[in-house]
């Protein structure tokens, strides 16, 4: 019988294991002069399993946290070019209104009727915010009433018509006593913070958003100004910055067609003043 010693496959890392030719198979015992130490080899296996097992884990590890560094990275790159398109986007539309404003004063230094004024601001401010509805009203002190010689409602320029100041269901009523401006959202849910009740609805029917702004020369109040849309909260703080400024265009022309000379110094703001409150409502 001969032994020999063989590379067995059974265990990891090929475990030297006593041959029997006799037998044809590994044996084990005192006959072989000695058994094999198995344990060591045992431990030998579990510690390179957990070596790889640990090494795996590690490099699970950094994998994960270099791919949330990559989706971070990735949604950074992707708030900041939304940020900059956004941005691009704010100065083509402010480039667009100061060219809307710019060419409104060349109208009224042309010395345009108060016809054509009108309609060239009426044409130019559909392209800045919704009109459905466009109106100026002259305020008359003595008589105690405003009258629009100048309302378009869904592009039909209504006839001449007059409000007594008395008729507290008018908005234009509360913006000229109160030479305050108007700002509304919805107007059947905010009319009550102007006035006491709606009023009848135009043939359009009721407007839901509204803009109102006096005419202001000097401390004294000499018209009102109203932009309106039959959809709810088509108006902010920037819109209404928009329409201060023409309200502020339409003092100065008022103030020529009665023969005033000196009306930028008495305008409520200057142009450029104007263009600067309408720079800064976009901050």
């Amino acid at each position: 019988m001969k032994n020999c010693w063989v590379v067995s496959s059974v265990f990891p890392y090929g475990a030297l294991l006593p041959w029997n030719d006799a037998y044809a198979q590994p044996r084990f015992g005192a006959e072989q002069g000695g058994s094999i130490p198995i344990a060591p080899q045992v431990f030998l296996t579990l510690g390179l399993l957990v070596l790889l097992v640990g090494a795996f884990w590690v490099y699970w590890r950094r994998a994960a946290r270099l791919a949330c560094e990559n989706a971070l990275l990735k949604m950074q790159l992707e708030t900041q070019a939304s940020e900059a398109k956004k941005t691009a986007t704010q100065l083509q539309a402010a480039h667009r209104e100061m060219q809307v404003l710019a060419e409104i004063g060349r109208r009224i230094a042309a010395d345009c009727d108060m016809q054509t004024l009108v309609s060239v601001i009426y044409e130019h401010l559909q392209t800045l915010m919704d009109t459905d509805a466009f109106g100026i009203g002259l305020y008359d002190a003595e008589k105690q009433e405003i009258t629009y010689r100048i309302f378009v409602d869904m592009g039909v320029q209504l006839p001449e018509h007059k409000m007594a100041m008395t008729d507290d269901d008018r908005p234009a009523v509360w913006c000229v006593a109160h030479k305050q401006d108007i700002l509304i959202g919805d107007f059947e849910k905010e009319y009550a913070a102007y006035i006491k009740r709606l009023p009848m609805p135009r043939a359009a029917g009721q407007p839901k958003s509204l803009m109102f702004s006096p005419l202001m020369m000097e401390a004294q109040v000499i018209g009102v100004i109203t932009v309106q849309s039959y959809k709810a909260h088509m108006y902010s703080e920037h819109h209404l910055s928009i329409l201060r400024i023409l309200a502020a265009y339409i003092t100065i022309a008022l103030s020529r067609f009665n023969g005033h000379d000196d009306v930028p110094s008495r305008a409520p703001y200057t142009i450029v003043e104007a263009q600067a409150r309408l720079a800064q409502s976009q901050k």
